[in-house]
């Protein structure tokens, strides 16, 4: 393959104009005005987070020309640390970009280094390499406190998102929706559902292979949340991995700290306890910000217990009027179906 050609450049200046060209050329998804900002070098480099190094003007405008497919970017360059010489600078970059993943905005964080080379048409970048940053390190630089939890009802499990993921989101934007691939059970547990597994049965009676590796329920978790509709699913990268629910989307372990009662989901988020149900079978629901979960049955108890203490009387429910009640769909898959 010929080496790709870049635009006629008519941009002059400093390495900084030269960034601030390349940054406003990402907020409008300006292509060509992005590429003009490049060396017109066999040998520039562009790595995306997560992403393969790319070598060439070619490999560069194919990334881009994905990622812009998506629409335009809202970055934000909020520092930047500068090395300069006589022919050479280098700029670390810290960026903020606003991701609209449906009804909901989210931020990432980008670490990204741009170097910029003196040539014949003047500065021009020769490498961006960007790596996903988190917010919890970078304190310090954004000047913001730490928050550790949402009063926000649904949006407080989304921001656990990683930042990788978001911006997988960006590169990948129309990837295809999974389901009945993954299932949730009334202890918490994932179990993964293969063909074999869908084929004999809903999640009730045929739950698949139970998931132990401790990373990849880690990783789950802090990716957990629903759609617009209350399909809970799981962000895999660019994809989304509709979950089938046993009984509802969180399950609560109950314990108790310095006197104090504490509910933890199965992902590992704390919630305040609002409102408390029982069914016909006798289990035990709590309401909270997060959602409703059903108490996990070894914390039966303990669960007793805080109702006891606080004098409270569980509502009686129908386990099969929680879904419509408290707006979510325990079978994304059988939705899909119906669609």
């Amino acid at each position: 393959m010929g080496k790709a050609k870049l635009r006629a450049a008519t941009l002059g200046g400093s390495a900084q104009e030269i960034e601030q060209t390349f940054y406003d050329a990402l907020q409008k998804a300006d292509l060509e005005r992005l590429m003009s900002c490049w060396a017109d070098e066999d040998e520039i480099v562009c790595v995306h987070p997560g992403g393969m190094r790319l070598v060439g003007a070619q490999e560069i405008r194919e990334s881009f020309e994905s990622i812009f497919s998506g629409g335009s970017m809202q970055v934000n360059v909020l520092s930047v640390k500068k090395i300069e010489s006589l022919t050479s600078v280098v700029h670390n970059v810290l960026e903020q970009i606003q991701i609209t993943l449906g009804a909901d905005s989210q931020e990432a964080y980008v670490i990204a280094t741009n170097v910029y080379q003196q040539t014949p048409q003047g500065w021009r970048m020769v490498l961006h390499h960007a790596s996903p940053g988190h917010p919890d390190a970078l304190q310090s630089e954004l000047e913001v406190p730490s928050v550790l939890h949402s009063k926000d009802t649904k949006s407080s499990a989304s921001k656990r998102m990683d930042d990788l993921v978001k911006l997988a989101l960006l590169k990948w934007p129309n990837v295809p929706h999974c389901f009945g691939w993954l299932g949730l059970d009334a202890r918490g547990r994932w179990y993964m559902r293969d063909e074999e597994a869908q084929h004999a049965g809903p999640f009730s009676q045929s739950k698949g292979a139970l998931l132990q590796h401790s990373k990849l329920i880690e990783f789950i978790g802090r990716n957990y949340q629903a759609d617009a509709c209350g399909q809970w699913y799981f962000q895999n990268g660019p994809q989304r991995v509709y979950v089938e629910l046993e009984l509802c989307p969180w399950v609560w372990r109950v314990d108790q700290e310095a006197g104090a009662f504490r509910l933890t989901s199965h992902t590992g988020q704390v919630a305040a306890y609002e409102s408390s149900f029982q069914d016909e079978t006798g289990r035990l629901y709590f309401n909270t910000a997060l959602g409703l979960g059903v108490v996990h049955s070894m914390d039966m108890w303990p669960a007793l217990q805080f109702l006891e203490q606080g004098d409270i009387h569980p509502q009686n429910v129908a386990q099969h009027a929680l879904a419509k009640h408290f707006n979510f769909v325990r079978s994304p898959a059988k939705e899909n179906d119906k669609a």
